[in-house]
């Protein structure tokens, strides 16, 4: 995903720096004016010092002022959509089977999922299989991380928006600066 998005900011002579690394280390980069982690990458993290963790490298790479995005599911996602949920989608060039079940930590879930993609060389189709887990946390608890970590001014909005976030929220979009 790096090398597309890097190959299109190039295209269009945009001076984006792309790094790929564990967040949970982030090294010394430098210091920026804006850091995003999307596509639920957060839920990925295995627990709560996980996540500290990568608020705390952030607000270390981030210039006082800077603005820090990111996106999560939201705790109603994981225990009113995902848990024991299966999903399916079918078309000519990929089909696909997701189950999911409830993990073993509060708000974790587990993701099984059967990709079925076609060879275009072949007219075949090829099985992979896939496991994921993701874990999140109410949205005080992201708050109260945020703040130890130097943030403030914390908006979090819902499914999209510039709402505020509902109950059945299903993805919290949080935008804060660093003190």
């Amino acid at each position: 995903m790096l090398s597309v998005a890097q190959s299109k900011a190039q295209a269009l002579s945009l001076p984006i720096q792309f790094f790929q690394q564990d967040m949970t280390e982030l090294d010394d980069l430098g210091e920026f004016d804006i850091i995003g982690i999307f596509c639920d990458s957060l839920n990925y993290l295995k627990d709560e010092q996980a996540v500290r963790q990568t608020f705390e490298g952030v607000s270390r790479l981030l210039k006082k002022g800077g603005l820090f995005l990111f996106d999560v599911h939201s705790v109603y996602k994981m225990e009113h959509i995902f848990a024991d949920e299966t999903f399916t989608w079918n078309d000519e060039e990929i089909s696909y089977i997701w189950n999911s079940f409830k993990g073993e930590g509060a708000h974790s879930v587990e993701h099984e999922l059967t990709f079925f993609v076609l060879d275009e060389g072949s007219g075949k189709y090829d099985r992979v299989d896939e496991m994921h887990d993701q874990r999140t946390y109410p949205e005080d608890s992201y708050v109260k991380w945020l703040e130890q970590a130097g943030f403030d001014s914390i908006e979090i909005t819902g499914d999209y928006t510039m709402k505020a976030s509902e109950p059945t929220a299903e993805r919290l979009f949080f935008a804060m600066v660093k003190k």
